[in-house]
């Protein structure tokens, strides 16, 4: 009887393609399909709630005669709850997880959404604003969640795979947001009729978000762990630069006094997030300017 064919590695083409993973499937075994949608979900979402803010700003210029300098505050607004909630997301995450973490971030989408129902009574800028921030505070722990999220849902190789298949829900959402948007603010009848409507979608969203928030409860998200390449959980220097360069004297220590090399590599990795959202805010503040001196000039 003729031998199987195997390859340089002893292993033969049977047993490799018998032992090919999916997609979804984790080193354990496990079937993450499930989840990755779930997870890919909220992709959808926030495509959705960031398309309606371009299209809420018509709206306030109609109702509260706003120029269109001053309905950047919307703008601003948003990007704000992203520069008021970048360290904390990943604080919060750190500390309950990925599961905790979106359910956290959801939490804070439904009091956003809610909050347009009074803020619409109110009929007063600061509180419309006020429910546009809160909202992107909470889809800024999300997105801090789920993108590195979807890259652990299965073998290392086709993470980049899965997170740009995330990303299609995204863009579904910044498709179908307008067409939403555009159904309630503006209505017929003129802004002020449309202002009775407007807080219809978000309050939608605030009871999807709910729905949403008690599916991840009650659904299986695994604390997936992957391995730490650069030590950033480990307790000292010295156990990093062992792996790295092998043991070195306690004495010799490349980080600033009181700091060893986790708190360092944190401290820098943290800093990455404010700066990014403060260059979002200068740009925005820039905008701001800019149209304000456009508004301001003869014709």
């Amino acid at each position: 009887m003729a031998a199987s064919p195997t390859s340089a590695t002893g292993t033969s083409p049977a047993s490799a393609a018998t032992g090919k993973k999916g997609y979804f499937i984790g080193d354990n075994g496990e079937n993450y399909t499930f989840t990755f949608f779930l997870v890919a979900s909220l992709f959808l979402l926030w495509g959705l709630c960031n398309s309606m803010i371009d299209v809420m700003d018509k709206h306030f210029q109609d109702l509260l005669h706003l120029t269109k300098a001053q309905s950047a505050w919307v703008q601003f607004a948003h990007y704000m709850g992203y520069t008021i909630m970048a360290l904390p997301a990943g604080l919060v995450t750190r500390k309950m997880g990925y599961k905790g973490g979106i359910i956290f971030g959801l939490a804070f989408v439904s009091v956003g959404g809610f909050w347009f129902w009074p803020a619409t009574q109110i009929s007063q800028f600061w509180a419309f604003l006020m429910g546009v921030c809160l909202i992107a505070m909470g889809l800024t722990v999300l997105e801090t969640v789920a993108n590195p999220y979807t890259t652990v849902l299965g073998p290392k190789e086709y993470g980049a795979f899965r997170i740009n298949l995330a990303q299609t829900f995204n863009g579904v959402g910044w498709i179908f947001g307008p067409f939403l948007g555009a159904q309630f603010f503006y209505a017929v009848g003129g802004a002020e009729a449309a202002n009775k409507t407007l807080y219809i979608p978000y309050v939608g969203i605030g009871f999807i978000v709910l729905v949403l928030a008690a599916l991840f409860f009650f659904s299986s998200v695994p604390e997936i762990k992957t391995k730490d390449e650069y030590h950033t959980d480990d307790a000292t220097a010295e156990v990093a630069a062992a792996d790295r360069t092998g043991r070195i004297p306690a004495s010799i220590n490349p980080t600033p006094s009181g700091m060893n090399s986790t708190t360092a590599e944190n401290f820098m990795r943290s800093a990455i997030a404010p700066t990014m959202s403060a260059g979002v805010m200068m740009a925005n503040i820039n905008w701001y300017i800019e149209k304000t001196l456009c508004d301001t000039q003869p014709p």
